[in-house]
């Protein structure tokens, strides 16, 4: 587990179009916020490469975080383009425990359940609920007719939350499509949901400046891994299910050998490290 929150950028700095707590349009103080409540990450012409770059429409999104635990979709197949689509993780740390979200999907890659590593594609950039070309709110209509105006990624969006095992009426929880998310005998409390972002908070203090792209591309592929030994190495992982149930002996010599197991198999995948 990381000590602390690291959230690496999803595209260069180049392509923010807007901070959070900014207020660039009416919506914020319609939905009663102070201000934006992430960054968002657009297109922009880069004039080194001489290429467009950034979170154009269909572009894919990387997760931005260590062991982000993807646990909703929202939005997933509802056909209407003006509701937001959004993907959300929980990343648990020493320090604390937050959600992390990002938003205006068009399609999701991410399946709930699963956890992924920075640089892992989550979804693809859209157009999906409430966006702008300057003060225009880009219809439904337009959207329908085909338009990718207002294509931006929002996030990653970073909301602190702490596990607990009772709710109260005068708190908020978070939510998947089921209703108040309940994992492992915990609910998870926004910890200021009344700051006037709903929770959220700045990206800043937690943020790299390495791209998720570039971090993942560092890593050195695993070792290969032979059919046979992986095999074998998830017959041994049956075994030490049934330890537990064996008698006092049998425990101790199953666990010995499983040891030495593990240890020829980790010798035969990894090379002995």
């Amino acid at each position: 587990m990381q000590k602390e929150l690291q959230v690496f950028l999803p595209y260069p700095k180049s392509c923010i179009t807007q901070r959070f707590g900014a207020n660039a349009n009416y919506s914020y103080a319609r939905d009663g916020l102070k201000g934006h409540t992430a960054y968002d990450w657009g297109e922009i012409y880069d004039t080194k490469s001489k290429k467009y770059i950034g979170a154009a429409w269909g572009s894919p999104i990387p997760n931005c975080t260590f062991d982000a635990y993807c646990y909703s979709h929202l939005n997933e197949g509802n056909k209407d383009l003006n509701a937001y689509r959004a993907v959300f993780f929980l990343v648990e740390t020493e320090t604390g425990l937050y959600e992390v979200s990002y938003g205006h999907l068009s399609t999701f890659e991410a399946q709930v359940g699963k956890t992924y590593q920075p640089g892992d594609v989550i979804g693809y950039v859209g157009n999906t609920g409430d966006v702008f070309v300057g003060d225009h709110e880009v219809t439904a209509l337009e959207k329908n007719a085909g338009s990718h105006a207002g294509a931006h990624l929002h996030g990653p969006q970073v909301r602190p939350v702490k596990k607990v095992t009772k709710r109260s009426s005068k708190k908020q929880y978070l939510q998947d499509s089921k209703g108040v998310l309940k994992k492992d005998g915990f609910y998870f409390e926004v910890i200021d949901y009344n700051n006037g972002f709903n929770g959220c908070v700045s990206l800043a203090p937690f943020s790299t400046e390495t791209l998720a792209t570039d971090y993942k591309a560092s890593i050195p592929p695993p070792p290969p891994i032979t059919e046979h030994a992986q095999a074998l190495q998830d017959f041994a992982g049956e075994i030490a299910k049934e330890i537990p149930s064996m008698p006092e002996p049998r425990k101790i010599e199953t666990q010995n050998a499983l040891q030495k197991l593990f240890e020829a198999i980790k010798k035969i995948l990894y090379g002995g490290y």
